[in-house]
């Protein structure tokens, strides 16, 4: 079920952070500014995002958790812009506090989809999906 979460995750944060220029991470943590960039993205939507949208279909959480989790990504977000670690271009916190329980909702709909084992195609076409980000990624790195 992971997979499926995080296979899909980083072309949305694609377009948002590389095409749509929203905002910028300053982790601080490689000395190459856009690596450092695409690290801080990754980590937020492919790693903690997708963990919590796991978690969240794994237990069928309720609205109201999905709410609280979502806060909890907000603050998180203003917490980070109070560091002076991540910087707003046209994103708001707002954005993230609608699109999180939408993606969390959609999420717990898909696990349950694909526990039912009723596509094969699907199956298929994540498994693509994850092997084309690590084709990505390793191309980028050049």
């Amino acid at each position: 079920m992971y997979l499926g979460l995080s296979a899909i995750a980083p072309y949305f944060e694609n377009v948002i952070l590389h095409v749509l220029h929203s905002y910028e991470y300053y982790p601080g943590i490689l000395k190459n500014p856009y690596h450092d960039l695409s690290l801080g993205a990754y980590l937020s939507q492919v790693y903690y995002v997708s963990s919590a949208a796991f978690f969240i279909a794994a237990f069928q959480l309720r609205f109201g958790w999905i709410l609280l989790i979502s806060a909890m990504f907000v603050g998180i977000e203003y917490g980070f812009l109070a560091l002076g670690i991540y910087k707003l271009i046209w994103w708001h916190p707002s954005y993230t506090g609608v699109d999180l329980p939408v993606y969390f909702w959609i999420s717990k709909k898909w696990c349950v989809f694909l526990l039912q084992g009723s596509s094969r195609f699907i199956a298929v076409l994540l498994i693509c999906c994850k092997f084309n980000r690590v084709l990505l990624n390793d191309r980028k790195s050049y």
